[in-house]
Formats: C-alpha cells, structure tokens, sequence
C-alpha cells in the first residue's frame, strides 16, 4: 500500500508541475520479499556502501524501492532506488550493498543494474538477475539463504542462477507495471 502511494503522490506532484518528464521519470514503487524466508530487503542504513539487510516485512520506507527502467536495455531491466537512502541496490562481490548510482558499469567494478525475469504467465514472482551476467554461461542471480550459525536473520546473497531453487523467487508487492518482462 506505501509503495502504491509513493509512486501515486510522485505521479501527482510531476503532473501539477507540468513536467511531462518528471511524470515519466515516475518510477514504480515496491517491496522486495523472500518467498522463502518470510523477510524484506530492507535499506536499514543510509550509508552508501552500506549492506542491504533482511528483516521481518513491515512496509517502512527502508523497504520500499523504486525500479528505474534502463533506457536502451532490454525490457525489464532496472536500477533500484532505496526510497530511505536514493541509493541503488549494488552487486558486490556476492551481496548486496547501497551505491551511488552512477548508470556505468566498468569491469569487475560494482554492478547497479538488475534484469528481473518473471516466473510463469502471470502473477509477481521473479529472479533478479545481475545484469551483467545475462546471456553469460553462468548467470548470477540474488537468493536469500536461511540464518548461518551466528546470524539472527536470513541473508540476501548473488548466486548462480537456478531456475529450479525456490531461494532465488522474490517477489514484488505492486507489480501490474512488469507486465512487459516474459518469464
């Protein structure tokens, strides 16, 4: 419901200014939830560089992302925004942290675009795949991996793609707008 309203009320505000870009610019607001685990990305801190955490879904504004289209890339391929932080979600190394957006790419440097492939004909279930990685031999995407001994909430980790490993599902609380990506 709060990421229905955010992206209503951005909406809003880029029309009564009258800027048809910014009310194109208006990007889709959700939450990303482990089908898994039970549990939310969540943007726990708003220091770039910062690690994304897992936590018990709660619909807060650390919760609540915003997926950019890329232009020029292929369908279904976005920057995600923190709605807490402005920071994008980044692949490092084999997490998940905040970073500057910076729309490049170089090699073996930090990766903040995301190719979300849908599960099936219909409904909100989706790999996140690195974008980097698609159309590679092996494919990396995010999963979410059960609480290691010493840890007191499950991990979001990239990973080699499986189709078939329910930990890699996520889904999206308002997705009516994906209904372009092809499972």
């Amino acid at each position: 419901m709060l990421g229905k309203a955010l992206a209503i009320t951005s909406l809003i505000v880029a029309m009564v200014t009258g800027s048809a870009e910014q009310a194109a610019a208006a990007a889709p607001v959700s939450t990303i939830r482990s089908t898994t685990q039970s549990t939310c990305l969540d943007a726990a801190t708003t220091n770039p560089g910062g690690d994304m955490a897992v936590q018990k879904c709660t619909a807060t504004t650390s919760q609540s992302f915003a997926f950019h289209p890329i232009s020029g890339a292929a369908a279904g391929t976005y920057q995600i925004t923190s709605q807490s932080s402005g920071s994008c979600l980044d692949q490092y190394r084999f997490g998940i942290r905040q970073a500057s957006c910076t729309g490049s790419v170089p090699p073996d440097a930090s990766n903040t675009e995301w190719t979300l492939t849908r599960l099936g004909s219909s409904g909100n279930r989706y790999h996140f795949v690195v974008t980097t990685t698609v159309g590679t031999p092996s494919p990396r995407c995010v999963q979410v991996y059960p609480a290691p001994p010493g840890y007191v909430r499950p991990r979001f980790a990239i990973s080699p793609w499986n189709s078939n490993e329910p930990s890699q599902i996520l889904t999206l609380s308002t997705a009516p707008w994906l209904a372009d990506i092809q499972g």
